[in-house]
């Protein structure tokens, strides 16, 4: 990020801080007197959103469904070989 002037407001929006065991560290090594406003989105909203934005980047695998390649459905997406449910991590 840009550095940002004294009447600026900088703004980041990278949901990976949030997975990232490293970041707050990070965070606060770069800037101690930092402020941090976190907006949550609903889950199962964020998941489709997610599988959409992956979709959209031709990130996920095409299936072949007995006639021609298909994407993955969401279910399929989420679901790892031989299981039957959804990990919540």
């Amino acid at each position: 990020m840009p550095p940002s002037k004294a009447d600026e407001f900088p703004l980041e929006k990278t949901p990976n801080y949030l997975t990232s065991p490293q970041a707050p560290k990070l965070i606060h090594a770069m800037n101690s007197s930092i402020k941090l406003i976190l907006t949550i989105r609903e889950p199962v909203i964020r998941s489709v959103s997610d599988y959409q934005h992956l979709v959209q980047h031709h990130q996920i695998p095409k299936v072949w469904n007995g006639t021609h390649n298909v994407i993955k459905s969401m279910e399929a997406t989420m679901l790892m070989e031989n299981q039957t449910e959804v990990d919540p991590k």
